[in-house]
């Protein structure tokens, strides 16, 4: 992960409730579509959906059947709720579920605790001043320009179907 940026963007009281990661690829090497129009295609996208409908799911381009080169936005999803028809347990639930059976499965050892407190302690010391905003925002105004920077993908983008051509004048790539 060495030269990967990672973006955290969180708060309370914020217009929406969600916690999810996302991972987008990087963009290929070698442009198929190069000079179709076809050029800038959304980079593929995984996201593991925390909070709410758990789940996880794949993102990308896909060709349209057919003659004609019709690429579209797609997504293969898997939602815990559809697929076991109930709810995951709520935040706490299993862990207090299981303080009350004595199961320390997936509790941490006190020597862990002040090592973890130990790691965090320079982050503690040497962080911002916090941003304040308005309950039921998109939070401060510092988070947006993160968003304008072109360093932040917006999670709501769709991609838009592109341009149709026959597929026997799509460029093929040529070996060196």
């Amino acid at each position: 992960w060495a030269g990967v940026p990672f973006y955290l963007r969180c708060g309370k009281g914020l217009i929406t409730r969600r916690t999810e990661i996302m991972l987008f690829c990087r963009d290929v090497p070698l442009h198929l579509f190069e000079g179709t129009g076809i050029e800038a295609l959304q980079p593929n996208r995984v996201t593991i959906r925390i909070q709410p409908d758990e789940g996880i799911s794949f993102s990308f381009v896909a060709k349209e059947p057919g003659p004609l080169v019709v690429e579209q936005g797609v997504r293969m999803d898997f939602s815990y709720g559809n697929s076991f028809r109930t709810e995951p347990a709520e935040a706490y639930e299993r862990l207090l579920h299981d303080a009350l059976l004595g199961d320390h499965t997936l509790f941490i050892r006190q020597d862990e605790t002040e090592y973890a407190w130990k790691a965090l302690q320079p982050v503690l010391d040497n962080m911002p001043p916090i941003k304040l905003y308005p309950a039921g925002s998109d939070g401060p105004a510092e988070a947006q320009d993160l968003m304008l920077s072109g360093a932040w993908h917006s999670p709501d983008a769709t991609t838009p179907k592109t341009k149709a051509l026959p597929s026997g004048s799509v460029p093929r790539p040529v070996p060196a």
